[in-house]
């Protein structure tokens, strides 16, 4: 059996929640109806919309309204006014729906009338000789046959196998991996196939296309390629926040050591001095956005008679830019060198666990602790760049710690001869 890539998993699971809460009820001129078996008799007329969920739903009468279904077996052998949409295993329609068609089931046979589109996803759907449909249909199956008539143009099929033999009044496109058109089939427009090689398509003796055969084949994408990017681009990461580690540790040994500290003993404040920073850097980046907009509203206005307005907002937005833009471009710095100091102490930590004597953390530590790092934010489905987030801000508010505590000890002439960090 083929799993259809292509039907929405979100309409699937929407259906399903709206028809778990289903009961017997009447609400807002809507019919909600749970039962075993659900049948409305060509005896019964309903003039609102239906919502129906049983093992069985067959639809003998007429409804003057909407039609939602959720049940094993569906079939439709009466009228419909409104549109369709049903989610079965068994779809069978021989009735009339004025409006359009969405069904979603393993197996799907219309016969009937559709006066708007027909969507079906099934594993094996058959449009049969009788079906009428009046706009565009959507196919989406492994086995496709269609011997109906589609009188809208637009229509598109996809699928494993699929047999053409009944009559499409325009324009249709094919994805397959074999395509056969009988000799019974006319096309009133272009064909355009989506195919492995042109030779998948196999139009019989006496079909009629009026218009191309196109052939227009999507490449698959390189899935080799891809996993190679997945592997290199990570490691390309952690290489270049290890060297750059180095270079800050081997010029900033005072301010890495500090940050060591500071992150180690006050991880709390560390946190909290890492958001007050994250709201500072963004504000700083609307700051430099905003300069740069009355930069050039100034540059417009000065030339008006609004020319001292003009000149005021270019004198403010003029000073403003250098700072602002020396803010931001140092909290990028510092949120990147964030992620240097919490490798320092993961991996100061992991070799504690192997020998337990104090140590001086050192560049093995870095390269331990960021290689787990990495591991960490490739986490996925968002786990991992929210670990990533994480390690910024406490990182960064530890750099903006150290910073503070070196100048203040430089102010006071307090820096001890020798640091040791713990």
């Amino acid at each position: 059996m083929k799993i259809l890539n292509d039907i929405s998993p979100l309409t699937i699971g929407t259906i399903l929640i709206l028809f778990i809460s289903l009961g017997t009820a009447t609400v807002f001129g809507s019919t909600f109806e749970s039962e075993e078996r659900i049948h409305i008799s060509n005896l019964h007329s309903l003039t609102e919309d239906f919502y129906g969920f049983a093992e069985d739903i067959a639809i003998d009468g007429q409804i003057d309204g909407e039609l939602t279904t959720f049940c094993n077996n569906m079939k439709i052998n009466g009228e419909i006014t409104g549109t369709v949409s049903s989610f079965s295993y068994v779809f069978f329609h021989n009735g009339n729906i004025h409006r359009s068609l969405r069904s979603f089931s393993y197996s799907a046979e219309v016969s009937g009338y559709v006066g708007g589109s027909l969507l079906l996803g099934a594993n094996t759907i058959a449009i049969k000789e009788s079906a009428v449909i009046e706009n565009d249909a959507r196919l989406y199956g492994a086995h496709i046959f269609m011997d109906g008539k589609i009188n809208g143009s637009g229509s598109y099929f996809t699928g494993d196998t699929i047999k053409i033999s009944g009559t499409i009044d325009g324009d249709i496109k094919i994805k397959g991996n074999k395509i056969y058109i009988s000799p019974t089939a006319v096309i009133n427009g272009n064909l355009e196939y989506d195919t492995k090689d042109p030779g998948d398509l196999d139009i019989a003796d006496g079909a009629m296309i009026f218009g191309e055969a196109i052939w227009d084949h999507e490449d698959e994408p390189d899935t080799d390629s891809d996993e190679i990017t997945a592997i290199v681009v990570p490691i390309s990461k952690f290489l270049a926040a290890f060297l750059f580690g180095v270079i800050v540790i081997s010029l900033f040994s005072r301010y890495a050591k500090e940050s060591f500290t500071q992150l180690h003993q006050r991880f709390t404040i560390s946190l909290a001095t890492g958001f007050l920073s994250v709201f500072i850097f963004v504000f700083s980046i609307l700051t430099f956005l905003f300069s740069l907009i009355f930069t050039l509203v100034g540059l417009i206005v000065i030339s008006t008679d609004m020319a001292i307005v003009g000149a005021i907002t270019l004198i403010l937005s003029i000073l403003l830019l250098p700072i602002s833009s020396f803010l931001t471009v140092c909290g990028a710095i510092v949120f990147y060198a964030g992620k240097i100091v919490v490798g320092l102490l993961a991996g100061y930590f992991i070799f504690r666990l192997i020998k337990p004597i104090p140590a001086e953390p050192k560049k093995l530590h870095l390269f331990v602790g960021l290689l787990v790092l990495t591991l960490l934010s490739s986490i996925p489905y968002y786990v991992g760049a929210l670990i990533y987030l994480f390690i910024a801000i406490v990182g960064g508010g530890a750099i903006v710690l150290s910073v503070r505590q070196c100048h203040k000890m430089t102010g006071q002439q307090l820096t001890p001869p020798e640091e040791q960090v713990e």
